[in-house]
């Protein structure tokens, strides 16, 4: 193979490269489910002051009316256990702009000693969950969540 041959070669995996890393990992859908998915990690850790930073100032969902209510009740409910088991998955991105729609699955499994307490969803019925969020500055932060509804 001549040097047109690798050139092209080489030209054709570098695509293939960019595509990768795009899709997987640069991408605003990527970054998106990065950020939910980390949001899970922070409350798996039961680190109260980095799951709350993945949550906008003016966040609201459908049992908290402000961010002050929810932060309460999530700095209590971190407080009871030692650990949390939180599975996300089936996650669906979509992004416009600045604004963006996650829906997912949620388990969430409350561990204190020797005791487990499902929280949130079942392993064989999770909760749908519907997440807004926003990019501010370079990060997204969720805005809302509310409970999915199947086909929403």
């Amino acid at each position: 193979m001549g040097k047109k041959g690798w050139a092209i070669v080489g030209g054709a995996a570098a695509i293939v490269i960019f595509y990768s890393s795009w899709t997987g990992f640069l991408s605003p859908q990527a970054r998106v489910e990065r950020a939910i998915k980390s949001a899970a990690a922070a409350a798996e850790n039961v680190d109260a002051a980095t799951f709350l930073s993945y949550f906008a100032a003016d966040y609201s969902d459908y049992l908290h009316g402000d961010r002050l209510a929810f932060s309460e009740r999530v700095e209590d409910a971190f407080s009871r256990v030692d650990r949390l088991n939180v599975t996300v998955q089936a996650v669906e991105v979509e992004v416009e702009g600045e604004e963006a729609t996650a829906r997912f699955e949620l388990v969430v499994v409350a561990v204190r000693g020797e005791d487990r307490i499902i929280a949130l969803g079942t392993p064989f019925q999770p909760e749908l969950v519907v997440a807004r969020l926003q990019r501010e500055r370079s990060a997204w932060t969720i805005v809302r969540v509310d409970r999915g509804i199947a086909g929403q």
